[in-house]
């Protein structure tokens, strides 16, 4: 099934203001959708060599299925298996693996697949823009949000992870639900985990609207509301059934899409992805090996959506405040104990807290109110997806000990610049 064609391969100019370009071409989300692949190459007009990329476990899923249907297509293409470096059991979008990825690359190929998700997508999707070739991505799993992102994760020389802005997404995507039935019930976990954020996500972004004047866009909000409550309608039907995978994985594609709308990730990333790279490299500063991203996230959504919840609840109201310095001296001073300069985001959010200050009232007013609305109605059926799913809620289900856990829930926030309503809730703004 052809998913999000009104949108795909054009230029919108929106009601917000702004023009929006979507570079995906095309998107094919369904049973043996693997076997449109050929075709696909064929209406991307991609010709001359390709070059396959998944590791072990994708190409087991997908690599023979690929090899078959590019050969009796005539098509020529060449596999790279990428193997986890020392002491990890996962790949790693990383440096090592990085240079390597972009040396095959460059070995004179016209276009690539990335076969799987998660780090082999963002490993692809940073060396398909620096060599300069398009790739399609062959999904073996929904296991995150983002497949059709600009953006990549990457761990520097210090096991931090570091976002790659303004990269060129997949020019096209193949979503095969038959392959997803295979996959490791971590990934769709993962999967689960990711899409969650999207409870929280889009009241992140009314926030920054709200206090710091961030261009918000309708449209996209709008996107992904509608396929969230999709999502959450199918949530009752076995987690293997066609409907829930095929539910599962509109809505992750429908994240990417909504970030490519609006050329950033705002609409689909809040405090709940601080959340979750911050527990990420909290875990790779102790030398242990996180959990798949969508975990992480999962307990960073539910952090944030209590606390949106409580903050309609009596004695909680922030109406007026006192912009308080100190705090982020203390959140920068705090991470430098993992290795990691968070001075950047933090003098960006420092502007934004400045800003905030003089309109906090706005969080209390009718439209506001009615997007937390929103999330209050979704309540039950999330609690039930978290029970279901055995997704983390708490710190603590991340694996990391007291010490870790509380300096997550204080520091979590300073690795994004926007801000976060984990921003309000400690007394970044105190109460005058």
């Amino acid at each position: 099934m052809r998913f999000l064609a009104s949108t795909l391969d054009r230029t919108i100019e929106c009601g917000c203001g702004l023009s929006h370009h979507v570079a995906t071409r095309q998107i094919f989300v369904g049973a043996g959708a693997l076997a449109r692949l050929p075709r696909l190459l064929a209406d991307l007009g991609l010709s001359g060599r390709g070059l396959i990329i998944g590791d072990e476990n994708t190409l087991a899923a997908a690599g023979t299925r690929l090899g078959t249907l590019l050969a009796t297509a005539g098509r020529s293409s060449e596999r790279l298996c990428l193997t986890p470096g020392a002491g990890s059991s996962r790949i790693r979008c990383d440096l090592r693996t990085l240079r390597k990825t972009q040396t095959c690359l460059k070995g004179n190929f016209q276009w690539a697949i990335a076969v799987g998700s998660g780090s082999i997508g963002d490993l692809v999707r940073i060396s398909a823009t620096r060599v300069g070739i398009p790739y399609i991505a062959v999904v073996t799993a929904p296991s995150n949000a983002g497949i059709l992102s600009p953006e990549a994760e990457m761990l520097d020389r210090d096991n931090i992870p570091q976002q790659v802005a303004g990269l060129t997404p997949a020019a096209g995507v193949i979503a095969d639900i038959e392959l997803f039935r295979a996959a490791p019930p971590e990934l769709i976990r993962a999967g689960v985990g990711d899409a969650i954020s999207c409870a929280v996500s889009p009241l992140e972004w009314q926030l920054n609207r709200l206090l710091c004047a961030e261009p918000y866009c309708e449209r996209a909000g709008r996107l992904v509301r509608t396929e969230f409550k999709n999502f959450l309608e199918a949530a009752a039907v076995p987690q293997d059934s066609p409907e829930f995978l095929g539910a599962l994985t509109r809505i992750l594609l429908t994240s990417g899409c909504a970030t490519q709308l609006v050329g950033r990730n705002n609409p689909a990333t809040g405090g709940e992805h601080a959340f979750g790279r911050a527990a990420e490299t909290i875990a790779h500063q102790r030398g242990r090996e996180p959990l798949p991203h969508g975990l992480n996230v999962a307990a960073g959504s539910w952090v944030l959506a209590e606390s949106y919840r409580r903050l309609f609840r009596p004695r909680r109201r922030h109406t007026t405040g006192t912009y308080n310095p100190g705090r982020l001296e203390q959140l920068a001073s705090g991470w430098k104990n993992f290795h990691l300069d968070a001075g950047q985001t933090l003098q960006e959010k420092a502007d934004r807290l400045r800003n905030a200050e003089a309109g906090l009232e706005q969080l209390f007013a009718p439209a506001f109110r009615r997007a937390v609305s929103h999330l209050e109605e979704q309540y039950q059926t999330l609690r039930k997806l978290y029970r279901r799913f055995e997704l983390p809620h708490r710190p603590e289900d991340l694996g990391l000990s007291p010490e870790d856990s509380a300096f997550l829930l204080e520091h979590a926030s300073a690795l994004t610049g926007r801000l976060s309503l984990l921003d309000l809730i400690p007394g970044m703004i105190r109460p005058a």
